[in-house]
This record gives C-alpha cells, sequence and structure tokens, in this order.
C-alpha cells in the first residue's frame, strides 16, 4: 500500500513447461482515481513478457464495466478486453467480455475475426454473516470440520471454447491453517484438458500479513509440489518436485487426459483435511474445556453484577409499556442459535406467565441455570428492556459497533477456540396485542420494534 489510493501488488510463479523452466513475476499497480473508478498497470517479467493496462467503473452497486489492453511480447500481439459485469444477488454474477487481438504490424488495429466472445456465470459464496440474505447465526462447515470460508464456481462460454473451474478455501481456527482446493477444465472441440490445485495455507503466528503454503498442482505439463509464500500483496510459488514429465508428454501427444493425476490431487487433499480436521477437534475441545473452566466463571460473575446495576429501570420500563402499548419483553437471550432454539423448544412453554421473567430478582425461578449452564448462551432480558423507549415507543438495540457482546449486560457465551464465537445471535420473545412473537437477529443488526402499531 503506497497511500490510501494506491496499492502495490506482486505475485509470482516458477514452473516446468515441456522440461523447460518457466518463470512470472507480476508487479501490478492500482490506483483509486475516484469512488467509482479505478486504474490499474502492470508489468510480467520472465519467460512470458507482457505489459498491462486498465480501468474500471461501477456505474452502480450492481453494474460493473472494465476494459484492459495487454501486450504480449512473445506473441508480438496486442489484446483488447472489454467486458461488463452484472451481479443477479450477493453471491451471484453474470459477465461478458469481448477479446480482441491484432498484430503489431497489421495495419488495421484490430482484427476483429479474431475476436472472441465469452458469457461467463460465477457464483462467490463467503461464510458467517457476509452475505444480507443469509439466516442470523450461520456458518458454513465442512466435511472434515473445517468452516467452509469461501466458494466460487464458474462457467465460461465462448466461441471456441468452454472453462469451468471450482474453488474452495476451508479455515481450521483452532490450527492457523486453510486449504485451497482448485479443480478447472477446458472443452475445445478436438479434446479437453483439466487443471487443478491443492494447497495448505499457514499464517505465520505473530507475524501479521505473512503466510505460507505448501501441496501439489497439476496440469498438462505434469504434477508439481510446490511451495510458497505470502508477504502482505507479494506472493510467491516455486515447484521443488516435478513428478509424471514423461507421462505429461506422451498424454500432450495423444491429445489425451488421465485419471491418475486428479485421484492423486484428490486423495491428498481428502487426507491432509482429514488429519487437519481431527487435530483441529482435539485441539479445540482442549481448548473449550480449558475456556469453561479459566475464563466462563468471571464473565458470568461480571455479568451477574451487571443486571443488579440495570435492573430497578428495565423494570420501570416494561411497566410503562405494559401498561399503555401492551407491549412486553417476556424473555431474550443471547449466544449460539441452535442451543436457543433447542432450549426454548425443550424448556420454555408457549404461555405467556411460563415464558415472562421476573422482574425482581427474588422472584426469578432460576429455571434457566440449570438448563442452560452447559449452553453457549445467556439471559439478556433486562438488558433488553432497558432499550425500551417511550421517545417513539419502541425496543432499539444498538451498540454502533460490528457487535453488541460490549454493551450492558452482554458477553459473548460462545467459545473463542469454536468457529461460531463470530456469529452470535440475539432472540428476542415478546408479546404484542395479545400475540407472542419469537425472532433472531444478527449481533450486526440494528434491532428496532415498534409498540405503537
Amino acid at each position: 500500500m503506497l497511500n490510501e489510493f494506491t496499492f502495490l501488488r506482486l505475485s509470482g510463479i516458477i514452473s516446468s513447461k515441456n522440461h523447460i523452466v518457466v518463470g512470472l513475476l507480476y508487479p501490478r499497480l492500482q490506483h483509486l482515481y475516484s469512488a467509482k473508478t479505478q486504474l490499474s498497470a502492470g508489468v510480467a517479467f520472465g519467460s512470458l513478457s507482457k505489459y498491462i493496462a486498465g480501468v474500471s467503473h461501477a456505474y452502480s452497486k450492481s453494474l460493473a464495466f472494465a476494459a484492459q489492453t495487454q501486450y504480449c511480447a512473445h506473441e508480438n500481439k496486442l489484446y483488447t478486453n472489454v467486458c461488463v459485469k452484472q451481479e443477479l444477488t450477493s453471491s451471484v454474477s453474470v459477465s461478458a467480455s469481448l477479446l480482441l487481438n491484432a498484430a503489431k504490424e497489421s495495419r488495421k488495429f484490430f482484427e476483429t475475426k479474431s475476436s472472441v466472445v465469452s458469457i461467463s456465470a460465477t457464483q462467490n459464496v463467503k461464510n458467517v454473516e457476509e452475505e444480507e440474505d443469509e439466516a442470523p447465526g450461520t456458518v458454513r462447515k465442512g466435511v472434515f470440520g473445517d468452516v467452509v470460508e469461501k466458494r466460487r464456481i464458474g462457467l465460461s462460454l465462448g466461441t471456441s471454447e468452454a472453462k469451468a473451474a471450482v474453488q474452495q478455501k476451508t479455515t481450521f481456527n483452532c490450527l492457523n491453517l486453510s486449504t485451497i482446493l482448485s479443480l478447472g477444465a477446458t472443452f475445445k472441440a478436438d479434446k479437453a484438458h483439466l487443471d487443478g490445485t491443492s494447497l495448505i495455507k499457514w499464517r505465520i503466528p505473530g507475524i501479521s500479513g505473512v503466510c505460507a503454503y505448501f501441496g501439489l498442482r497439476f496440469s498438462m505439463d505434469g504434477t508439481h509440489l510446490i511451495v510458497g509464500l505470502k508477504v502482505g500483496t507479494t506472493k510467491l510459488f516455486f515447484p521443488i518436485v516435478v513428478l509424471n514429465t514423461t507421462h505429461a508428454q506422451n498424454r500432450r501427444e495423444k491429445n489425451g487426459e488421465s485419471e491418475h493425476e486428479w485421484l492423486e490431487l484428490l486423495i491428498a487433499y481428502a487426507c491432509s483435511s482429514a488429519a487437519l480436521g481431527w487435530y483441529n477437534s482435539r485441539k479445540q475441545r482442549q481448548q473449550l474445556a480449558a475456556w469453561r473452566q479459566e475464563t466462563l466463571p468471571d464473565l458470568l460473575l461480571k455479568h451477574e453484577q451487571a443486571l443488579d446495576l440495570i435492573r430497578a429501570e428495565a423494570r420501570k420500563r416494561q411497566q410503562t409499556f405494559r401498561q399503555r402499548k401492551d407491549f412486553i419483553i417476556l424473555r431474550a437471550y443471547y449466544g449460539l442459535k441452535t442451543d436457543i432454539m433447542n432450549h426454548i423448544d425443550l424448556h420454555l412453554a408457549d404461555s405467556e406467565q411460563d415464558l415472562y421473567w421476573p422482574d425482581d430478582k427474588q422472584d426469578e425461578t432460576n429455571q434457566d441455570s440449570d438448563a442452560i449452564q452447559d449452553l453457549m448462551l445467556i439471559n439478556i432480558t433486562l438488558p433488553v428492556r432497558l432499550g425500551l423507549l417511550e421517545k417513539g415507543w419502541c425496543l432499539r438495540l444498538g451498540s454502533g459497533k460490528s457487535t453488541k457482546q460490549f454493551n450492558v449486560g452482554f458477553f459473548n457465551p460462545i467459545a473463542p477456540c469454536l468457529p461460531e464465537h463470530a456469529c452470535p445471535v440475539i432472540c428476542i420473545i415478546y408479546k404484542h396485542k395479545g400475540r407472542i412473537f419469537t425472532k433472531y437477529y444478527r449481533d450486526s443488526d440494528h434491532v428496532e420494534i415498534k409498540a405503537g402499531e
């Protein structure tokens, strides 16, 4: 990052192609010209020399335009790509692009007869609360106990070929490790070829922005055992062992494909993910037991002290809303959504008499104490009643931050070693004009319920 508007990114890769070492170093400069326009430029040094310049502009939140010109020195050709991208939903986008190319000595700047038109659809799925249409408290988990951090599915249709690609990134939160699996296929009229990458990413503890990579890459040129390093925005990959080069050469000559490399890649991914998942689960259980024994008692004590401070004011506000608006906060919980739902289904009746949390401490039946001691949730009925405001006659609960765990009477009851720690939910059970409602909200939501309607 050169300044708040300009970024410099550096990528690099070294691989083997046809028994020849191929290297590429690609620095890219990106400048935010305005709030909606970005300029970019880059140079690729090495076996494949390229010079690139481009511009992108966002017409609206969902519609964007981009244009890029690229000169390839080894081909002595100039390529220009124009693309329009339309977001259909928060995770699905469709783009159409036109690729024009021309030889340097050609009298015409563009040879439109050799242009390529392609239409692509991409689905980007991110995890935990990042999508507005996702249910509160949602965490996507993988087969091996990992958390699906990102998934991308792409399909591109051109005049001469079609491409399909799938990428998934999962994280083992107790190990500072992630796995990245990428699979792709290119189909042409007379042949098809496959490629894929399976990587393990290690975020080095204590060093911000530094990551190490290790894994396999499969392509038409064989299978490579690769290592990589990322420092800030600079990423470099190197092959340390090249496998199946002779078999890859024979396959290229026959225009055929082999399933052996695909199996090697998938087996490597499955075995590494299973081993990491087992170790991550073991470490997670150990950290959870230590958190419940050492940290949770202090949090519960401070929580009870906070409730004693707000009890009288919360009772006063609830009585006012009951008398004047027939609006009653029966109960409220904060924590893990599945635990809250199970607790409500198993221990709470549907009647107002059983649901209503007492105003006075001595009247509390403590029915929650035994029922929720092993659950990751806390009773926040009094802090929610404190959010009843006569101005506007509504319940308003906000924090000005992305979390409410620092509000009076709140704390995050989900252990930090669990992936759900990042997405506690608020459950509010209330009665309005004779009807009982149960609503769930994200931790980052600004909660507002009108009592006058």
